[in-house]
């Protein structure tokens, strides 16, 4: 089993863990919606996937005369129907981290995560009975997967340096932005609960593969939800249950573990 959450744990558990959107309440005087042109541009540029594009792409999508909701929903046809490769991974982290990225990031947090589920809820849509047997015969589909919530656990929920509780609030991702992230976070791992919980299917051991992710997911709710949900809600929403739920109300350490677990 693998202990995780908490940015301090002891080294010996820190063993795998690499560690929808209405943003503000501010009035703003009216929304410009994106044009069918530049929701192609958008999509084509994340797809071409060169960081000499980023500039760009960031100055289209956070705009302050675009709505939230309409930025997050360009960010889900830009990541939903593209692989999540490595290349793709750095021109997303160029987007939401690189130079000038500061005052955009509050805007582009939650539509990222709206985006990055959808690339998520792609891969479970095109293997709706046969996942795990489809990562045990090509484990690029679940390395994908673990990518996909290592970017939302490191890159959002970990921004910065973060405190041992809460956000580092230098990092430029503001709370407001966070708990949308989490609500569209916590939307998806109810709704996949076998593949992205710490139980899974507590009938069988999960493969290696998808141990990896539930681990990574895991990690992604549990951080993103550090200092602003409390662990008792945190907890019902990974169904932690036990002397596991116990443990993680008190240390905020999850343990994932690689088999049945009983209610002790």
């Amino acid at each position: 089993m693998v202990l995780v959450g908490g940015r301090k744990p002891p080294l010996a558990v820190m063993a795998l863990v690499v560690a929808s959107a209405t943003l503000t309440t501010r009035t703003r005087p009216a929304h410009a919606a994106f044009t069918a042109s530049e929701r192609t541009l958008a999509r084509n540029l994340y797809a071409q996937g060169a960081l000499a594009d980023v500039p760009r792409a960031r100055a289209l999508l956070a705009r302050p005369d675009h709505a939230p909701e309409d930025v997050a929903a360009v960010a889900v046809a830009m990541l939903g129907a593209t692989p999540f490769d490595e290349p793709h991974r750095a021109w997303l982290h160029e987007l939401l981290h690189g130079p000038t990225s500061l005052s955009s990031r509050s805007a582009l947090a939650p539509a990222i995560v709206a985006g990055l589920v959808a690339r998520s809820e792609a891969i479970f849509r095109a293997h709706p009975d046969d996942l795990e047997a489809h990562a045990a015969r090509v484990p690029a589909t679940t390395d994908e997967l673990v990518r996909v919530h290592a970017f939302v656990a490191t890159d959002v929920a970990s921004a910065g340096k973060p405190p041992e509780i809460g956000h580092d609030g230098s990092a430029g991702i503001r709370d407001e932005a966070l708990r949308v992230a989490i609500e569209t976070y916590r939307a998806h791992v109810a709704q996949h609960r076998t593949f992205l919980t710490p139980t899974g299917d507590e009938s069988r051991e999960p493969s290696a593969a998808l141990y990896d992710l539930r681990c990574q997911a895991t990690a992604a709710m549990v951080e993103l939800a550090s200092g602003l949900a409390p662990r008792a809600e945190v907890a019902t929403w990974l169904g932690l249950r036990g002397a596991v739920r116990s443990a993680f109300e008190r240390t905020g350490l999850a343990i994932v573990p690689d088999g049945p677990l009983g209610d002790g």
